[in-house]
């Protein structure tokens, strides 16, 4: 069987990585695609997937936003069309749910926030919709979903369960092995849910202040100019995300992703999210796998040394499950 998978954020190449392994392993043709945006390019090449690229992200505002969105989508639909897919997917990339209907194509999506205003676009247009337990089903009806398959866990189990450390990127950074290393991530001030993080630049700062290095991911060129201005080292590459995340001392995450994936290796994160926090991220929060530093109060945080020595153990059966997942949908 062929497959069309749109990569339109870089945790998403991380996501799909070990999905598209299996699908690829029985035998099945899988073809992708990305936008330019970000690193998802280079993060998608570390992950072994070669897109063909097609379009880039639209910035902000709404209006460009849509129009975008139906242009990415023509662009899409066109590449599309004579390819032969049985089944298109993605994690709520809206421009390849509008391409597949055009192009005819049975589309399927995976997502795991419920305070995405965009969900009813993917959703409507969904065979199927695959979200966490933590995201409650009936929240995904009300945003469009005709079906919808809830599964166990957390979507970043399916790349991080088998996750071995590799060494440290930091070592390559110049950064000595005493040094209290904080991750940073800033806000998806870009996505439709996004929103100015003024906690979170203060939390930076007052790290910085305390004597932490603080690595910054930053989203944008304008995020990456702030930082260096204020003594955050920003990466010159692309690094395997778990890597950074594992040998970091601590994380602070303004977005998701890199919050989930340090709480479930066992990592301190913290989260500074500015929007309405979601199911999942509640569900570690009251795990006590994720402190919630959203009042930006830095003496509840302790700088030093993680003494941990291994990863957390996770559901390696996860990647497995979604996979096939994925196969009976198509039958």
């Amino acid at each position: 069987m062929k497959f069309w998978l749109d990569l339109a954020n870089s945790p998403h190449a991380l996501f799909f990585g070990p999905i598209v392994r299996i699908l690829r392993g029985a035998g099945h043709e899988v073809l992708t695609t990305s936008r330019r945006f970000g690193n998802t390019l280079e993060v998608a090449r570390l992950m072994g997937f070669e897109p063909v690229v097609i379009g880039r992200h639209a910035g902000k505002g709404l209006i460009r936003k849509t129009l975008n969105l139906f242009s990415h989508a023509g662009q899409l639909a066109r590449w599309a069309r004579d390819k032969g897919f049985c089944l298109a997917f993605s994690h709520n990339s809206y421009s390849q749910a509008v391409a597949a209907r055009l192009a005819r194509v049975p589309f399927i999506t995976f997502m795991d926030y419920e305070g995405q205003p965009a969900n009813r676009i993917a959703f409507s247009l969904a065979k199927v919709v695959f979200v966490p337990e933590a995201f409650p089903a009936e929240i995904a009806r009300r945003q469009g979903a005709r079906r919808v398959i809830q599964y166990p866990g957390f979507k970043e189990e399916v790349y991080l369960a088998d996750y071995s450390p590799g060494p440290s990127p930091y070592e390559e950074m110049g950064l000595g092995g005493d040094e209290v290393i904080v991750l940073a991530r800033g806000p998806a001030t870009y996505a439709a849910y996004g929103r100015e993080n003024r906690v979170f630049l203060s939390v930076v700062e007052g790290l910085i202040a305390r004597g932490a290095r603080v690595v910054l991911l930053p989203r944008t060129p304008e995020e990456a100019e702030w930082g260096r201005a204020r003594g955050a080292l920003i990466p010159e590459k692309a690094y395997y995300g778990p890597d950074l995340v594992w040998h970091a001392d601590l994380v602070v995450g303004a977005g998701g992703t890199i919050t989930r994936e340090a709480a479930l290796l066992g990592v301190p994160s913290f989260t500074v999210f500015a929007g309405k926090l979601g199911r999942v991220d509640l569900n570690l929060i009251e795990m006590g796998l994720i402190f919630d530093l959203r009042d930006g109060d830095l003496s509840r945080v302790r700088l030093e040394k993680k003494p941990i020595a291994e990863p957390r153990r996770l559901n390696s059966a996860l990647k497995n499950k979604l996979a096939n997942l994925i196969l009976e949908v198509v039958g």
